[in-house]
């Protein structure tokens, strides 16, 4: 429903850039390896599971889990708007 709001009613000539990341977790490289500044939603499943609080988690192994660590939304992020910047148009990435 964002998406068809932002294209019926924003100005035509402001460029969008509308960035939708899965579940983020910590991080994979930067500031440092696991650095997160939350411990909600995967985070705290992460969290537990890393100093040892939660051993198995029943599930199935052909499920995928949909998480992405912040360090590459923020470089997307970054990469986005740097691309999206001059041009007059309504972009969003999933």
């Amino acid at each position: 429903m964002a998406e068809r709001t932002l294209r019926k009613r924003r100005n035509p000539n402001l460029p969008v850039f509308l960035f939708r990341p899965s579940i983020i977790i910590g991080a994979m490289h930067e500031p440092l390896p696991g650095w997160t500044d939350t411990i909600s939603a995967a985070g705290g499943l992460s969290l537990v599971g890393g100093i040892g609080i939660v051993n198995y988690i029943h599930g199935d192994r052909n499920n995928i889990a949909d998480l992405i660590p912040v360090d590459i939304v923020s470089s997307a992020i970054l990469v986005g708007t740097a691309l999206q910047a001059n041009k007059p148009e309504l972009k969003i990435y999933h």
